[in-house]
């Protein structure tokens, strides 16, 4: 039986949103990481974690760039 490696990979990952402005909320965020590893998104309130979960897990598209 085959092990699958699974990666994640993001590229020049943009996300913003239109109201009254505009609020750019990632700006150009690149990372990957291999299956079995483990990693900590930190930062202060407002800094965008929560916006950039919802990208990984595909439940939003990004403005621009690649997942």
């Amino acid at each position: 039986m085959s092990e699958k490696v699974i990666q994640l990979k993001l590229e020049n990952v943009s996300k913003s949103y239109q109201g009254a402005s505009v609020l750019e909320v990632l700006n150009n965020i690149s990372f990957s990481m291999q299956g079995g590893e483990a990693v900590a998104i930190t930062g202060p309130s407002g800094s965008g974690k929560s916006t950039l979960l919802r990208l990984i897990g595909t439940l939003e598209s990004p403005t621009s760039g690649s997942l």
